[in-house]
């Protein structure tokens, strides 16, 4: 077997691993597959480094920032309230997490994978959203009378949505013929599955998408989201209504119920920050959920949660102030990325990866200041496409419309 055909085998196992990873994640009882699938992602980059004879990770503009965040973590852990538990959360979560980031940019290294990567999570994402609301119509797949689909929780089910609807939006607006048609389907079907999820979270962070793409691709859109907004009240069912007019008593929580114990548990994180101000209390959600019952607030429900339910509030809480900026350092080059692609005046097939990943980073960075998901599906969500973007940047091909000789490489 010759070396280049070795070398074909290691990609295929490497991509095709990864490919199905994300077509499974959210299923139940798949703990063992996916497992297998990332043990079999792992020896396929193995061999390509034994077959290339270098080193098979490639390097990033987000390697010092990730550098520094990795570090603040470990350092953290340490010296953490909970040393065994923190350190344990750092092998399982956060390394496990940055696997998938250079797995990603390692295998899906042109944007002819990155597409394929964005083509198996909008097939994902209709997967839940088509169980969802099957659930939900049957009564099978519900949590206080809202839709869970596979994931027993309708905040994630929600989040998980949001994040990936950008991308479907994003292909509507950039494709023609049939996958358009396709892409409005699966518009629909999301849409339909996070209104019976009753998150007002991907409510609002799926209107921030919308206003983020219609930014970076045509303006006209904010009319067509205004007019939506405006007419939602006549045709959708009362308890939804009620439901998102809460959204605006923000200003008076303290009197607000459907917000829970968000309020206190916000000031609570806002107490042990000002107690550990710099370098928090240690890595791991569970910290939190240790350190509550000393500064639960007299006003709240008694219940003791495992987070802050605000991933910002969360990180200064683990890891403090500098923590929260060499996490902020890495999205502020994920987005530094996105622009210099958008410089580039790519064509319709990469310029609706870029949207799309833009709407989700847009989803996450709101939906966050409401909860705290990023230990889970929506972490490895995170890395990856992060990796896309990278891989997008340091594409071998041309992106420019005015390059003829993209057009035989990427054209839809």
């Amino acid at each position: 077997m010759d070396r280049d055909h070795v070398l074909y085998i290691s990609d295929r196992i490497m991509r095709g691993s990864l490919i199905v990873y994300l077509l499974v994640m959210t299923i139940p009882h798949t703990a063992a597959l996916r497992s297998i699938l990332m043990i079999l992602s792992i020896l396929g980059l193995i061999l390509r480094g034994l077959v290339t004879r270098r080193f098979p990770i490639r390097t990033t503009p987000l390697d010092i920032p990730i550098l520094i965040y990795t570090t603040i973590i470990v350092l953290r852990s340490v010296y953490s309230i909970d040393p065994l538990y923190s350190l344990t959360a750092v092998r399982k979560e956060l390394l496990y997490q940055l696997l998938f980031f250079y797995l990603t940019v390692s295998a899906m290294d042109s944007p002819r994978y990155t597409r394929r990567v964005i083509l198996i999570l909008i097939v994902t994402v209709t997967l839940v959203a088509g169980v969802g609301l099957f659930g939900f119509l049957t009564g099978d797949l519900i949590k206080e009378g809202r839709a869970t689909s596979f994931f027993n929780s309708f905040g994630l089910a929600a989040f998980f949505t949001s994040m990936i609807m950008p991308m479907a939006l994003s292909r509507f607006l950039c494709t023609r013929g049939w996958f358009r048609s396709i892409a409005l389907g699966v518009l629909i079907l999301c849409l339909a599955f996070m209104l019976v999820t009753m998150s007002r979270g991907a409510w609002i962070s799926s209107l921030m998408a919308v206003m983020v793409l219609a930014a970076l691709k045509d303006r006209r859109m904010l009319v067509l989201l205004l007019i939506g907004v405006i007419s939602a009240p006549w045709f959708l069912p009362p308890d939804i209504i009620e439901r998102a007019t809460t959204i605006t008593r923000i200003f008076s929580l303290e009197e607000n119920d459907s917000f829970g114990d968000r309020i206190w548990m916000w000031r609570s994180a806002i107490q042990m920050i000002r107690d550990r101000p710099w370098l928090g209390a240690g890595y791991g959600n569970r910290i939190f959920q240790q350190l509550y019952p000393d500064y639960i607030h007299s006003q709240s429900s008694g219940q003791i949660f495992e987070n802050a339910h605000n991933l910002y509030l969360q990180i200064v809480v683990e890891t403090g102030l500098i923590g929260l900026a060499s996490f902020l350092s890495i999205l502020a080059v994920v987005f530094y990325l996105i622009c210099v692609q958008f410089r580039r005046k790519p064509l319709p097939m990469i310029e609706s990866q870029l949207l799309g990943i833009a709407g989700s980073f847009a989803v996450f960075l709101t939906f966050s200041f409401s909860t705290f998901r990023f230990e889970n599906e929506i972490g490895i969500l995170f890395w990856i496409l992060a990796g896309c973007i990278v891989s997008l940047h340091q594409t071998r091909f041309p992106l420019s419309s005015d390059d003829p000789a993209y057009a035989s490489e990427f054209c839809s």
